[in-house]
């Protein structure tokens, strides 16, 4: 190792480097000025010369302020108002020493302000105060967080995301930024990993916690205006990265949650590795029989393909599809009772039975995406419908995706001895990718299928609105 090598290295860990109780000094040619309160006075101008995380510096450059607080500043509770780019925040401290200053022959009143907030000794203490459902991002792929320094021309701030509330963000900043304070608003442009760049609008919390070894303040940054769509990716993302996170415990936390797609996985399984404990099986109203039938002989078992799903790490469902050739007349909707229409026995057909999900999973979480699944496998195997059994209460869900019901209803006694009402429900496959009759919705159509059918070939330009009447030209 050179000296040279060497000598940086000593000048990186000197206590020099560690800034976390430095400030920031400010000049008073750059005017950053803000307004000062307190009980029994009107806000008053005055101008900042240092600021910090923890507080600020002042200098009374009008003599009115100065005789305000002259007498009486001993401890003074005061609320300093800011107003910076489109942000106006307020930020409540105490006066804690007062100083002279010469500038340029002339001298100033310098006043420090220490800001009203809870410090935080050790990060178990941090985590007491938020008083929320924290989760972690257990992960080197992380959410990446920035906004530009509003106090500050053209200098970014970078946090590093370490966790989620349902109501805000839990991140580490490097204590070099002096312009964070207490209640500041703040516009991020938060990156989830999978799902894009987002707006968020955010303010800084009362809460702050000072690594002594690491030189980072560790703070908690609260959602004013958080986008759906943002939270939904943020639930997913913790669903994929971290192993304890569920859709169950996730909700129950209250976190919002919306389609989960790239944290569903299904693969193919055997049928002895299907979710067949009743203790660990919720209620499922598609894809019939339920779980209490499932252990009877069962003479379609062998020619089953059976599909195993995880939401992130934990096994969320599995369901069993039956391929059947054209003109066979014995599937397992037939022996429940329902009788085919002719064109689906002349056709090659999927039959989806015994989906079984886990007490950690709702059917809500991953029905589009297992629907969309099922259809390919079906475009792919050359099959023209897929048939399944549905409760009544999924019929207009269902009908809405481009399944039609077809036959009677049929009735069922279920463990607790309610009667349940079920219908067969079909889906003509080439006409559902294809659109060309537009018996979908368009929206429907290209929020649900579109991605599938140009994966497959079959898109056949949809279009968005209705092309008006173009009357003939005259001769």
């Amino acid at each position: 190792m050179t000296q040279s090598s060497r000598k940086a290295t000593s000048d990186s860990n000197s206590p020099e480097e560690l800034r976390g109780d430095s400030r920031r000094s400010l000049y008073l040619g750059e005017r950053f000025h803000c307004r000062i309160e307190w009980p029994g006075v009107k806000p008053l101008p005055v101008e900042l010369v240092d600021i910090s995380p923890k507080g600020l510096a002042l200098l009374c450059t009008q003599a009115t302020t100065e005789r305000a607080l002259k007498d009486g500043w001993q401890q003074k509770n005061v609320r300093l108002h800011f107003n910076r780019q489109s942000f106006k925040f307020s930020v409540d401290g105490k006066i804690v020493n007062r100083s002279t200053m010469t500038i340029r022959g002339q001298k100033y009143q310098r006043y420090g302000v220490q800001f009203e907030h809870q410090i935080c000794q050790t990060y178990e203490q941090f985590d007491q105060a938020l008083e929320q459902n924290l989760v972690l991002c257990k992960s080197y792929v992380r959410p990446q967080a920035t906004c530009w320094d509003p106090f500050f021309f053209q200098e970014a701030i970078y946090f590093h995301v370490h966790g989620f509330t349902p109501e805000g963000m839990d991140v580490v900043v490097s204590s070099r930024w002096k312009s964070i304070l207490p209640q500041q608003p703040l516009e991020l442009e938060v990156y989830i990993p999978g799902h894009g760049l987002f707006k968020v609008s955010v303010c800084n919390q009362n809460l702050i916690y000072q690594s002594p070894s690491l030189d980072r303040f560790r703070i908690y940054l609260r959602y004013q205006n958080a986008p759906l769509g943002f939270q939904e990716a943020v639930s997913e993302y913790l669903l994929t990265m971290n192993e304890e996170a569920t859709p169950a415990k996730l909700r129950l936390a209250g976190f919002r949650l919306g389609q989960i797609s790239q944290a569903f996985e299904l693969r193919y399984g055997a049928a002895e590795q299907m979710v067949n404990d009743p203790a660990q099986v919720g209620s499922s109203a598609l894809a019939m029989p339920d779980v209490a039938s499932i252990g009877r002989q069962d003479r379609f078992k062998k020619r089953g393909r059976y599909l195993l799903g995880k939401v992130g790490r934990h096994q969320a469902l599995s369901v069993r599809l039956l391929f059947f050739e054209d003109h066979e007349t014995d599937s397992e909707l037939t022996s429940l009772g329902y009788r085919l229409p002719q064109a689906v026995q002349a056709s090659r057909f999927i039959e989806v039975s015994q989906l079984l999900l886990s007490h950690e999973v709702g059917l809500s979480d991953i029905f589009i995406p297992l629907m969309r699944h099922i259809i390919r496998v079906a475009a792919q195997s050359q099959m023209k419908y897929v048939l399944l059994e549905s409760d009544v209460s999924l019929k207009k869900i269902l009908e809405l995706i481009g399944f039609t019901p077809h036959g009677p209803r049929l009735s069922r006694l279920n463990e607790d001895m309610e009667e349940l009402s079920f219908q067969l429900m079909i889906l003509d496959v080439n006409a559902t990718l294809s659109n060309q009759q537009h018996f979908l919705e368009g929206h429907v159509w290209r929020k649900v299928y579109q991605g599938l059918s140009d994966f497959l070939g079959r898109n056949y330009n949809q279009p968005k609105t209705i092309k008006p009447y173009k009357f003939p030209k005259k001769t």
